[in-house]
């Protein structure tokens, strides 16, 4: 990619102060980034959130080319840096010693002096957060597993560590087409589409491992869906799933109560959720292992959209 150099002052929004706990959002000018010594940009675009890193990475291949295979699915590149979320990498190479990276969004410090594996995981991490919150109201993110069957999508809202991508791992393992383990992405029309990223699966100490669809003898979908089925399950161990009905209503509310953004995009929210509901079946309850229930909900799957046709 050709070098980019941006046309300061950029306005951006800081993810980090724009969670669904805020009614507003909250700004700051990048005065750093107009001193910064940039010698390599990468700009792109993601679900309409425009996005920039800049580093002084000197080096080829650079940081920035270890960053392209994690950035968030779909990016497409930016011609310009014009009003661009942005994020910089400091690259220190001291005479002795080793090479350290200290990663800035805006004027917030996310990691300092870390080495590269750290930094670009902590960088990754945070760009699917900046892709959520910057997306335009074209765009509803909300916390949750998708998988589909069929051509409709299954929907498992959850925070993270509630073991929905455990979930997910069952499910495309049972032949379900995988669309995401951390986001749906709602359209005005209530389809969800696919943010397929690496599924992050945590392992019994907490640590996660990348893996990709394809590792798990499954594929990514591709196209918009209409949603089937939601299911809300918490894991407990040893548990026997005997889930019980909610209502539209109640269906409406659990994907609420997992929107990123929800308070200031309340109104958009309800409107979609009501189109979604108009398709999908509503479920919770307590889980026991995901591959148990993976069987079982492809089964009550394949049921309801019958029922619904």
């Amino acid at each position: 990619m050709a070098l980019q150099q941006p046309t300061p002052p950029i306005v951006m929004w800081s993810p980090r102060e724009t969670d669904a706990s805020r009614a507003s959002w909250s700004f700051f000018r990048a005065s750093n980034l107009a001193t910064f010594p940039t010698e390599q940009t990468l700009l792109f675009t993601c679900y309409g959130a425009r996005i920039g890193i800049f580093t002084n990475d000197t080096r080829r291949p650079s940081v920035l080319e270890a960053l392209r295979p994690m950035l968030p699915p779909g990016w497409q590149p930016l011609p310009s840096a014009q009003g661009v979320c942005y994020y910089l990498v400091d690259v220190q190479e001291p005479e002795a010693g080793e090479v350290t990276y200290t990663v800035w969004m805006g004027s917030e410090c996310l990691v300092e002096e870390v080495d590269q594996e750290v930094a670009l995981d902590e960088l990754a991490s945070a760009l699917h957060v900046t892709v959520s919150c910057h997306a335009p109201d074209d765009w509803l993110f909300v916390h949750a597993g998708v998988v589909a069957w069929n051509d409709r999508a299954l929907v498992i809202p959850g925070v993270s560590h509630s073991g929905k991508t455990t979930l997910v791992k069952a499910l495309v393992e049972a032949g379900a087409t995988y669309y995401s383990d951390e986001f749906a992405v709602f359209d005005r029309q209530g389809r969800v589409h696919p943010y397929a990223r690496p599924l992050g699966v945590r392992d019994s100490q907490g640590q996660v491992t990348k893996e990709s669809v394809q590792a798990l003898g499954g594929h990514a979908g591709t196209e918009p869906l209409p949603v089937a089925l939601i299911v809300s399950a918490q894991y407990q161990p040893g548990a026997v799933w005997q889930p019980t009905s909610l209502s539209a209503g109640q269906g409406a509310l659990r994907l609420l109560e997992n929107t990123v953004l929800a308070r200031t995009r309340s109104a958009l929210a309800l409107q979609v959720f009501e189109r979604v509901m108009h398709t999908a079946t509503a479920l919770a309850g307590t889980r026991g292992e995901a591959a148990s229930l993976a069987l079982h909900l492809r089964a009550l799957f394949a049921r309801r959209v019958d029922e619904r046709t």
